[in-house]
C-alpha cells in the first residue's frame, strides 16, 4: 500500500512539473486593514457592514482568440492552460468579479487558494448565464490562482474580462450569521482554514476603490 501511495504522489508532481514556471500576475496595493476597519467606526451604524473593498482591473480578458494578461501554455494533449495568479499584502480574502463570461464545451475554470489547494470550481458551460458574468465567491487568503484548460478546438470561443477583485479586510467567515449558513452555501469551501473561528454577526456590502493595470506574460 505505501508503494502504491508513493508511485501515485510522485506521478502527480510529474504532471505538474510539465507547465512552465508561471510569470503572469497582478499584485494589488498593499491593503490597509486597520484603515478600513476606522472607516466602518466612524460610519453610520445603520449602514451594512463592509468585508472588502475592490480594485479595479485593467487589460486582463480573453476574446475571440486574442488575449491579455494570463499565460497560455500548450499541454502534450494539443489542449491548452490559461494561468494567472493575483495578490493583495495583507488581504484576508480575495474574490474575483469576471464579465463577459462565457466558457465552450471542454472548458474548465479553476480557482487556486494561497496553498495551492483547489478553492473553486470547476466552472465549464454549464455555469454560463444570460449575464455573461460569474462570481465564484470569496477565498480566503492574500493570493488566489485562476486556471482555465480547454481544448484547441474550442479555445477561440472562450471569453472572460477579469474586471474587479474584492480584497477583504474583515474576517466575514468569523461572522455567526456566515457560520450557520456555511452549510447552505459554498462561501468559504476551506474549512480547516486556520483562521476560522467564532465572533459576532453582521450585514454585508463592498465597497469599489481603485484602478490598477497588470503585470503580465502577453497570451496568444
Amino acid at each position: 500500500m505505501k508503494k502504491i501511495l508513493f508511485l501515485l504522489l510522485v506521478c502527480g508532481l510529474q504532471v505538474s512539473a510539465k507547465l512552465p514556471a508561471l510569470n503572469a500576475f497582478v499584485k494589488l496595493p498593499q491593503l490597509d486593514i486597520q484603515k478600513e476597519l476606522n472607516h466602518d467606526i466612524d460610519n453610520n451604524k445603520s449602514r451594512p457592514l463592509r468585508y472588502a473593498v475592490a480594485a479595479k482591473i485593467d487589460n486582463v480578458f480573453i476574446k475571440d482568440n486574442t488575449s491579455q494578461g494570463g499565460q497560455w501554455n500548450k499541454l502534450a494533449d494539443g489542449s491548452w492552460v490559461w494561468r494567472l495568479k493575483i495578490s493583495t499584502e495583507k488581504a484576508l480574502s480575495l474574490d474575483v468579479s469576471l464579465d463577459d463570461y462565457f466558457l465552450p464545451p471542454t472548458a474548465k475554470l479553476k480557482i487556486y487558494d494561497w496553498t495551492g489547494n483547489l478553492a473553486k470550481g470547476p466552472f465549464t458551460d454549464k455555469n454560463n448565464n444570460s449575464y455573461r458574468q460569474l462570481w465564484p465567491g470569496s477565498i480566503i487568503g492574500h493570493e488566489v490562482t485562476l486556471e482555465l484548460t480547454v481544448s484547441d478546438h474550442y479555445k477561440k470561443y472562450v471569453s472572460f474580462a477579469l474586471n474587479r477583485v474584492f480584497r477583504g479586510f474583515r474576517a466575514i467567515w468569523q461572522e455567526v450569521d456566515v457560520i450557520s449558513k456555511r452549510g447552505q452555501l459554498p462561501f468559504w469551501n476551506n474549512i480547516d482554514n486556520p483562521y476560522l473561528s467564532n465572533s459576532g454577526a453582521c450585514n454585508v456590502v463592498i465597497l469599489i476603490k481603485r484602478r490598477v493595470q497588470s503585470s503580465h506574460a502577453r497570451g496568444n
